[in-house]
């Protein structure tokens, strides 16, 4: 099962849970990097994959005697199309923002036996760069003005999918 994650309330849980987890296991607790998603666009070039146009972020912590690497991949990736271009990087106080511009084809797996009546959740699966240390990639919460499923978090307001209806977006843990 999935774990929704529509706020800080249910964010911050997760992560109690998961550093209580690594610390049973004698493992040093996750460090949480806040990571978004903006969609701008979805397209389907076959019934078994889907072309995703927009932005990916991320929040770097700054952690003294650490220095974590950013960046994320994508599981479900194939090949062509693919860019991810690194379009912006600040150093801030606390932390380092990195923005991302991508083009992504990735393998979903619908079922086309179930046309036309059929629903699909589309996935957008992200794992951090960071091997040498424990990662989390988590929700970065305060860069959305909502949350709630059905209001869209993550999709730009003028998204739009031929012939689709979105009904929510969210984020989640598998």
């Amino acid at each position: 099962d999935d774990l929704l994650i529509a706020s800080q309330t249910e964010l911050n849980s997760y992560l109690e849970n998961l550093g209580d987890d690594y610390e049973a296991r004698g493992l040093e607790p996750p460090i949480a990097i806040p990571t978004g998603v903006l969609i701008q666009s979805a397209r389907f070039p076959d019934s078994t994959s889907v072309v995703l146009t927009g932005y990916v972020w991320q929040r770097v912590p700054r952690i003294a005697g650490a220095e974590l690497v950013d960046g994320f991949t994508l599981p479900q990736l194939i090949d062509e199309p693919m860019m991810v271009e690194e379009i912006l990087r600040e150093q801030r106080p606390d932390e380092t923002y990195v923005l991302w511009s991508v083009v992504v084809a990735l393998k979903q797996a619908f079922d086309p036996l179930e046309y036309p009546f059929d629903r699909h959740d589309l996935k957008m699966r992200l794992s951090p760069n960071e091997l040498a240390r424990n990662v989390v990639l988590t929700p970065d919460l305060g860069a959305y003005t909502v949350m709630a499923p059905g209001l869209l978090p993550g999709l730009e307001e003028v998204v739009a999918i031929k012939d689709w209806r979105i009904l929510t977006s969210s984020f989640r843990y598998a």
